[in-house]
Parts: structure tokens; C-alpha cells; sequence
């Protein structure tokens, strides 16, 4: 009779198997459909209340259920249905209709009786334990990453409790960086981590879920190199390891994992994909901390979680105040280019810089709020001509963590650069303010290390902090004592009275000091004394920077400003003027400035016309260095080169000043160009020099000659246009030889050949 039943037993599971192997069987979709999961154009019908009236009625789940018990007690049938091209398929289907059951017995517990003579037989598990636990020693790397087993797996962790993935992490982590640079794997890693950053940071589960994550972090440490392909790819790879990141630190590896994240932020932002990845890195936050309301409502209502008051994340200021440093460190790199960012027109980079901000302020990062807004507002005009940049703003002024006076002062500074614009925003922030809460109080001891003023540095991949001199006492930086753990770090020093007066005469002045009181144990005269050495060489230290600014004011005003007063885009199309200037588009009249300032005519940002000093230093040092490489592949270079190359081409830059200079006094008119405009129009002609010792180069002898006669002509034309603009119109009111003014500029014209060969 035991032979009868275990041969009937195993025909059973024979069947089973077959069917489930077998593409669309008949007994197996009508099993489903009475469950209340119909299977129909290859994806399973119906929810979870199918399922829960189907559950009401025991002898619609029994066919399936015994299906599920013959998996869920072989786990060689299991492995052979998991390992099938067809029947991995159909496992997945009967994974979702038990994960619905398991949903309906939460929300309508009447329905869990039809379930009790299953867990009897099943240790007190449900079918999708069961089952799962049946499937899980097949989990591990080389089924999570084929073609087949990504999806079972996947489908696993979709109505796992916290445990049930605590135990499948568990079989895959040991090899988790592996699986998560798998192009299948990928997805395992992605799904699992979003399930425990959901599921499994309740009091129960925090502490397993960490260490989990915290072995995936130490593994990208052991192999830096891994960490590269990993924030290039933001839609797949870099997911797993913020979720990982968030709920592992501050432990050793994850802590030691973010500086080494804040060292590549700079050229994530250079990236195609930069703003994606950042993004991302700002989304990572600390469970349980402010900013985290929406996950903490999914993890309440998630009825495969704990539920409830179980659920909810357990903080942890000291991980919070990591993550708030990688912020401050986006901020740091961001910093300068945020006009940039939110004219930009991609609405990626938008939501970057409004997550950044919501960021800080969550942080309360006021001192990047300041600067932040101070640089949106010093370029208000340009911002707030894009509705992007006008939500921005208004946002930015409303967070209830800057003060109303600090807002007042942003305010009034948009108004000196936008003008009439300030007003609709300015109403628009005082309406948003009036509704805001009073500010929270401080959610960290001490701000960032990472703030405005502090330098950051990388070393060996790593990025370290060296914080401003009020924060130094913390000794604030990665790796060491941070300025946020307050004043734990700070020793404690009593105070330790001097030595006697050897000489032992004390007198009337001893008298008097034994009964004086004392400040942190030093003598009120003495702090006199300290303070008014202090104010006299603070005033002559201010002084002397006003010695100093006037006698450099030439630098940073004036005719050497003006004309390094330039764009990207005036760069592109002068550029393209000195190499096309035979187009009708140039006008080569250079507009003049309305405005009531020092200069005559428009800046070279503003007029293409204009000439500049930029372009022609860039490319003088551009030939220096052309030549230099020049002799290195003729390997004849020496250090003697460069100050050869350099001295030759300042030399001849000024002869040909000068040339220029007796050329327009020879016209013998009363006006001259002044001499920062002749250096302008005389340097251009390095441009060509580059080009044609490029072209020489690379192209050989025939197409040095060719670029030689090409750049000469465009100079020549170049110059006689540009200056007859300047000189016809006052050669012809003075009523001077007009052939006479032709035959200077044909000679000047005449002179580029010489001078460029």
C-alpha cells in the first residue's frame, strides 16, 4: 500500500510538472480561472479581490493549491519547472496568484480559513512561502543572471515578507556587485533592494536589511574600478546601490563608500547622463528622516510588510548627516554654473536643481541657500525670462528655513538686475511665505563641513573636505572627527593657573589681581589689551587691501576688462567671422552703447563686431604649445623651445602693432585706434598661426601652403573690413585723398602674407 501511494504520488508530480512545462495547459488555466486569476493573452486577468472571492469558496482554490503543494514539496520539480524555457513561465503566474492570496487573506481575513489544512501540511506556511522556500536554494548568481531565472526571481520578491527577502538577499549578496554589473542580473538587484528599502526598515528588520546592503557597499569599495560603470548607468545599476547606500550607512563600508561618490560627482555633471545620476544620489535618503514621508506611508499601507506602527523607519541621524554631506558636495560642484543649469532649456537639469534645493532645505543648509540665491539673483534677468527659472525661484524664497529678512535682501537684489520683473515674484513669494509653518528646529547639531567657503580636494579617488577656519576647531573632514558630532570631539581643558613670579615681589598690582574677577581664566586687561591690538591691525590690514585694490584696479576694470568681456558664443562666431569674413552676414559696425558708461561701444559679450583680447591670448599660448609638440615629434624638443616660441611670438605680435600703427598714422587722420583695439585686431592673426601649423602637421608640406594662402587672404579681409568701418566715414567728412586711405589698407592687406608665412 506505501508503494501504491508513492508511486501514485510521484505520477503527481509527473503530471504537474508536465503541465506546468506545457505552454497554455487547459487543467492548469482553468485552475487558475477559478482562483480568480483567468490566464488570457499570455498575462494572468483579475486582482486581488478575484482572488479574495474566489478564497471565500473552498472548492474553487483547491485544484490550485494542490498545484502549488507539489511545488512546494519538491523542490527538484520546482527547480525543473524554474529552469524551463515554457514552465519558468508558468511559475511566475502561479507565484502571483499565490501573492495575491497572500494579499487577500491580509485585507479580508475570513478568507484565510481555506487556507488551514495547506499550512498544516506545509510547516504553517503559506503557498507562497512554501513555495518560495522551495525555489530558494536554486537562487544564486548564475540563475539570477540567465536568460530564465531573472524573472522568477523578480517575481519572487514582488509579495515577500520582510524576512522572505531578508532570506533571498542573503543567497544573492554574497555575489552582489557581480550580479548587479550582469545586463540580467541587474534587474534581480534593482527589484530586491527596492523591496527591503520598503519593506525592511521597521525596528524588527533595520539592522538585518543594513548589513545586507552594507556587504554590497563593501564589495564596490574593494573594486573602485566598478564604481564607474555603476553611476554611468542611472536606470538600472545605480538604483540598487543608492538603496543599499541609504540603509547601510553610517556603517564602516557605506561611510567610507560616500566621499568616494562625492570624488566623481564633477564628472557625473559633465556626463550625458550626469542629471539623471545625481539625481538619483539626491533622492538618497536616510529612512525615517524628514523627506522621507512618502516611503514611509507605502511602507504602512504595504500589506506584504509588517504594517502599521511596525513599519515605520527607524532614523539615523548619523546616516542622515552622510547623505547631507554628498548634497552639500553636489552644491559645492554646482555652484557658479546654476544659471546655466536652469536656462538650460533640458528639464533634467531643472529637476536637478529644484531637487538640490529641496535637498538643502530639508537639511537646512541655509548658508548654500544663501549663496545658491544670491547667484540666481545676481542673473535674475536671465532666469526669470524662463518659467522654469521663475517657479525656481519663487520655491527657493518660500522655504521656511531662510529668514524674512534674508529673503527681503534676495528680493531687493533681483529688483536692481531684472527690474519691473521682481514684482510678480515678489508677490508670489510673500503669498507662498504667509502660508508656510514656523521653521523647524535644527535636525543636526552642526551644518556640513562641505559649506561654501570650505575647499574641497580629491586624493587617491576620495574626496576630503578641509572646512572653513570657524569649523576646523571640529576638525571637520571624511575619515575624521566630523564638525556635526558637536562637542563630543572637543577636549575638555581645565584651566591651569600660572607658574609663580620667581622674582616673589607682587606688590599692590598682585593685590589687586588676586581679587579680580577673570574671564575663562584671563584678566579683563588682558582682553582689553588683545582687543584693541586686534582693532588696530584689522584697520590697517583694511588699509592696506585698499592700497592694494587701487594700485590693481587696471585688472579688474577698464579698457583690460572690457575687452576680456566675452561669451561662449561671441567666442564661437568670431571664430567663425575670422574664417568666413567674406560672408554677407558681418556687418563689421560695432554697436554703440546706449547705456551712460564709460565705453563707447558695446562689450565683444554683446557685439560680435567688438574686438577682444581673449581670443587672442588663448591662441597665442595655443601656438606656443604647437610648436612645442611640433619639435616633440621631431624629437628635438627642449625646455628652450617654449621660451623661444613664446618670446618670438610676443616680439612679432608687437611689431605687428606697430606696423599697423604707422599704417593708420600715415593716413594723417586726427583720431587713432586706441592701443588695446590694435592689439585685439593684431592677435587675431595667431588663430590662423594655429591653424596652420596644425595643418602642416598633420596634412604634410602642399597643405601647410594651402592653409598659409587660405588664413592670410581671410586676415587681409578681416582687417580691411573691419577697419574701414573705423577710418572711411571719417576720411570722407575730412575730405581726405580717398585712393590715398585705399593703397595704406592694400599694403597693410598686402603684409599679412610675410607675416603669417
Amino acid at each position: 500500500r506505501k508503494r501504491r501511494i508513492s508511486k501514485s504520488s510521484h505520477t503527481m508530480v509527473f503530471d504537474t510538472v508536465e503541465r506546468i512545462k506545457e505552454k497554455w495547459h487547459p487543467q492548469l488555466n482553468k485552475a487558475l480561472a477559478d482562483a480568480g486569476a483567468p490566464y488570457a493573452d499570455g498575462r494572468l486577468g483579475g486582482d486581488v479581490k478575484s482572488a479574495a472571492r474566489a478564497m471565500a469558496r473552498q472548492q474553487n482554490v483547491d485544484p490550485l493549491l494542490k498545484v502549488l503543494a507539489v511545488l512546494a514539496e519538491s523542490p527538484a520539480a520546482m527547480a525543473e519547472c524554474c529552469t524551463h524555457p515554457f514552465g519558468n513561465y508558468t511559475v511566475q503566474e502561479l507565484l502571483e496568484a499565490a501573492g495575491r492570496m497572500r494579499v487577500a487573506t491580509v485585507n479580508h481575513p475570513t478568507t484565510a480559513a481555506c487556507l488551514s489544512a495547506f499550512r498544516a501540511d506545509n510547516r504553517g506556511m503559506d503557498p507562497l512561502a512554501a513555495m518560495l522556500y522551495s525555489a530558494l536554494p536554486l537562487v544564486g548568481k548564475a540563475y539570477a543572471t540567465s536568460a530564465v531565472g531573472t524573472y522568477v526571481v523578480q517575481k519572487l520578491t514582488d509579495y515577500a515578507t520582510p524576512d522572505e527577502l531578508c532570506d533571498i538577499a542573503e543567497r544573492l549578496i554574497d555575489d552582489g556587485l557581480s550580479i548587479m554589473l550582469d545586463n540580467s542580473g541587474v534587474y534581480v538587484m534593482k527589484r530586491l533592494f527596492e523591496r527591503i528599502a520598503q519593506r525592511c526598515m521597521g525596528q524588527q528588520h533595520r539592522a538585518r536589511a543594513a548589513q545586507l546592503s552594507e556587504t554590497l557597499c563593501a564589495a564596490v569599495c574593494e573594486v573602485p574600478e566598478s564604481l564607474h560603470p555603476v553611476l554611468g548607468a542611472p536606470e538600472l545599476k545605480l538604483p540598487p546601490l543608492c538603496n543599499a547606500l541609504a540603509m547601510a550607512v553610517p556603517l564602516p563600508h557605506a561611510a567610507a563608500l560616500v566621499p568616494r561618490i562625492c570624488a566623481r560627482v564633477g564628472s557625473l555633471l559633465r556626463g550625458k547622463l550626469g542629471p539623471v545620476s545625481v539625481q538619483l544620489l539626491l533622492a538618497a535618503r536616510s529612512p525615517g528622516w524628514p523627506g522621507d514621508a512618502a516611503a514611509q506611508a507605502a511602507r504602512r499601507e504595504d500589506p506584504c510588510g509588517l504594517g502599521g506602527a511596525a513599519a515605520e523607519a527607524v532614523p539615523d541621524a548619523r546616516g542622515a548627516e552622510l547623505l547631507r554631506d554628498l548634497v552639500c558636495v553636489v552644491a559645492s560642484e554646482m555652484q557658479g554654473e546654476m544659471v546655466s543649469w536652469v536656462t538650460s532649456g533640458d528639464p533634467r537639469c531643472v529637476q536637478l536643481c529644484s531637487l538640490l534645493l529641496e535637498r538643502l532645505a530639508e537639511d537646512q543648509e541655509t548658508a548654500w541657500l544663501d549663496e545658491l540665491t544670491k547667484e540666481l539673483a545676481e542673473n535674475a534677468d536671465q532666469v526669470l525670462c524662463h518659467a522654469e527659472g521663475e517657479r525656481l525661484l519663487t520655491r527657493l524664497l518660500s522655504f521656511d528655513v531662510l529668514e524674512t529678512g534674508r529673503v527681503d535682501e534676495h528680493l531687493m537684489l533681483i529688483g536692481m538686475t531684472a527690474g519691473d520683473l521682481v514684482h510678480p515674484l515678489a508677490d508670489a513669494v510673500y503669498v507662498a511665505r504667509a502660508s508656510v509653518p514656523a521653521p523647524p528646529p535644527r535636525r543636526h547639531p552642526e551644518p556640513s563641513p562641505a559649506q561654501p567657503d570650505a575647499r574641497l580636494f580629491i586624493k587617491d579617488n576620495v574626496m576630503h573636505i578641509v572646512p572653513s577656519q570657524q569649523q576646523q576647531q571640529h576638525g571637520a573632514m571624511f575619515g575624521g572627527q566630523p564638525a556635526y558630532a558637536g562637542q563630543q570631539y572637543q577636549q575638555q581643558v581645565p584651566f591651569m593657573p600660572g607658574p609663580p613670579d620667581s622674582s616673589g615681589q607682587q606688590g599692590a598690582q598682585g593685590d589687586a589681581q588676586m581679587f579680580m574677577p577673570t574671564i575663562g581664566g584671563m584678566s579683563p586687561l588682558n582682553l582689553i589689551a588683545g582687543s584693541t591690538l586686534f582693532q588696530g591691525g584689522q584697520t590697517w590690514g583694511q588699509q592696506y587691501v585698499q592700497k592694494v585694490q587701487q594700485r590693481m584696479s587696471w585688472l579688474s576694470g577698464g579698457p583690460l576688462s572690457f575687452h576680456f568681456n566675452v561669451s561662449n558664443m561671441y567666442v564661437v562666431n568670431k571664430i567663425f567671422m575670422l574664417f568666413a569674413p567674406f560672408l554677407r552676414r558681418w556687418t563689421y559696425s560695432r554697436q554703440p552703447d546706449q547705456s551712460n558708461q564709460h565705453a563707447h561701444f558695446l562689450p565683444p559679450k554683446a557685439d560680435v563686431n567688438s574686438p577682444d583680447l581673449y581670443i587672442p591670448t588663448m591662441a597665442l599660448w595655443t601656438y606656443v604649445v604647437g610648436i612645442c609638440f611640433t619639435h616633440l615629434l621631431g624629437h628635438s624638443y627642449k625646455p628652450e623651445v617654449m621660451y623661444a616660441a613664446a618670446w618670438s611670438g610676443c616680439w612679432s605680435w608687437g611689431v605687428n602693432a606697430l606696423v599697423m600703427y604707422v599704417v593708420l598714422r600715415a593716413m594723417s587722420l586726427p583720431s587713432s585706434v586706441p592701443w588695446m583695439e590694435l592689439l585685439s585686431y593684431t592677435g587675431y592673426s595667431y588663430v590662423y598661426a594655429c591653424v596652420i601649423v596644425g595643418t602642416g602637421v598633420l596634412f604634410g608640406r602642399t597643405a601647410y601652403y594651402v592653409s598659409w594662402l587660405y588664413c592670410a587672404m581671410c586676415m587681409a579681409i578681416f582687417l580691411v573690413s573691419t577697419l574701414k568701418r573705423a577710418v572711411f566715414q571719417e576720411a570722407r567728412n575730412l575730405g581726405h585723398d580717398m585712393s590715398r586711405v585705399n593703397y595704406m589698407l592694400l599694403a597693410l592687406a598686402l603684409w599679412q602674407l610675410p607675416y603669417l608665412f
